[in-house]
């Protein structure tokens, strides 16, 4: 099927030099932001919202939110239950709605194509764990109006030869620059649907949140079973789960940022199974990593704007008095506006991603912190690896690797970056402004 594209985003990094939300109000929050957190509460709960007006430009800024946090279909339900798709403007009211319905017939297609596939993995013998995606769907009143850009698997290495034939049978191709150490990418070209197959949870290469990996060493041992769609599906245990998704986010807080759809997914799973969690074990977890603050943060910004219930989440009030003087969700939910789901909405957010990450690997070596412009510029060969695949097997063409990139931003400063911020200055400035960001939540020291 066809993919309706929206409208183009000019990689400007808007947030940059903004002012930041203050108090617990939403006075100096845009319109549009403010819309969004509404429509998302609706879907959530299953209420319409109070009418409110925007301009066209307005409906416009939502229009690019609801995109870039890939939400299109949760909040035009929203919309449509309580009468505001009426003032959407008429140039993009059918844009609103075809991507709104589009998004759900190909998450049909894919759920179907997933469960499918899983339970031929499952006849041939492999116990592969599902993170993520369906597993939190299916959580959802509308399970396929919460798209999934991919399905997350955890599979033992010694079982990869036959999860490839049961790929080959369905058609599935590797994405040759996704394979890595940790994990690899399959595709299907006729659904669309992408499978994230990780060998480790986090990437055990990562100076900045390698050791994430170690409160989920026995994972498999004592992972849990799920019914969805007449398919029992392995899964994490519901604690370790939750633990992983909230450092799963933090983990791309650190890069470049996560998008609000995390939000939901986390209120949303501990709504579910929260009362059987062990909070103090949440907390100690997440304090040996410098998450705690951060997952504290996020729970309130659901709290807040989403109608998230501590109590509904078996949370014990003790702990949230510990955190009460540490809650200041304004420049974390002003970063997420900004990043798009997972920190993708520029080129400049992903490219200062290099300055944070290694302010974070500094901070857990009690060094220095070494970024700026050159760092930049000239990143580490791991860290390039990604981008430049050709870097995992011949090290020595790194410096080819830092020419293109050189090349890359000298052509955008040059030609095509009058009046955008979207140059190696401009990540430098994002960067610092963001490692500021991961000191005020207690990630660096």
């Amino acid at each position: 099927m066809k993919k309706v594209w929206l409208l183009s985003r000019d990689g400007v990094d808007r947030n940059v030099g903004r002012g930041t939300l203050t108090g617990r109000n939403t006075d100096r929050m845009k319109n549009s932001e403010i819309l969004l957190l509404n429509s998302l509460d609706g879907f959530l709960r299953e209420k319409p919202i109070a009418q409110q007006k925007l301009m066209s430009q307005e409906w416009e800024e939502l229009l690019q939110l609801a995109y870039g946090h890939k939400v299109i279909p949760m909040v035009y339900d929203t919309l449509g239950d309580s009468g505001m798709v009426e003032q959407i403007p008429f140039k993009y009211a059918g844009l609103w709605k075809s991507n709104a319905v589009q998004e759900v017939i190909i998450q049909v297609q894919k759920s179907r194509l997933f469960i499918d596939f899983y339970s031929q993995l499952r006849q041939a013998g492999v116990s592969c764990l599902v993170l993520k995606g369906i597993i939190l769907r299916s959580l959802y009143r509308k399970p396929d109006s919460r798209p999934s850009g991919d399905e997350d698997l955890l599979l033992k290495r010694e079982d990869y030869p036959v999860f490839q034939e049961v790929c080959r049978k369905y058609q599935f191709r590797m994405i040759p620059e996704s394979e890595s150490r940790s994990e690899v990418a399959y595709f299907n070209r006729e659904t669309g649907l992408k499978l994230e197959v990780h060998f480790e949870l986090f990437s055990s290469q990562s100076d900045s949140y390698g050791d994430l990996n170690e409160p989920f060493e026995d994972a498999s041992k004592h992972c849990m079973e799920v019914m969805i769609q007449g398919q029992r599906l392995l899964t994490l245990d519901a604690m370790e789960h939750f633990l992983y998704l909230v450092l799963h986010s933090f983990k791309h807080f650190i890069h470049s940022g996560f998008g609000i759809r995390q939000i939901c997914d986390i209120i949303v799973f501990a709504e579910r199974y929260g009362q059987s969690f062990d909070w103090d074990y949440l907390n100690h977890t997440t304090k040996r990593y410098h998450a705690d603050v951060f997952m504290m943060n996020i729970l309130d910004i659901g709290r807040q704007y989403l109608s998230f219930s501590y109590k509904k989440a078996g949370i014990p009030k003790e702990l949230t008095e510990i955190y009460a003087g540490r809650i200041d969700t304004a420049e974390l939910l002003e970063d997420i506006f900004s990043a798009g789901i997972y920190g993708s909405s520029s080129q400049t957010r992903l490219h200062s991603s290099l300055i944070t990450l290694n302010a974070v690997a500094a901070s857990k070596k009690s060094v220095k912190v070494k970024g700026g412009l050159g760092r930049t510029l000239f990143p580490r060969r791991k860290d390039l690896e990604s981008a430049y695949p050709y870097l995992r097997e011949n090290r020595f063409l790194l410096p080819i690797a830092w020419t293109q990139r050189m090349y890359c931003y000298m052509r955008e400063l040059l030609f095509h970056n009058k009046g955008k911020k979207n140059s190696a200055f401009d990540s430098v400035f994002l960067g610092n402004h963001r490692v500021e960001l991961l000191r005020k939540y207690g990630i660096i020291r």
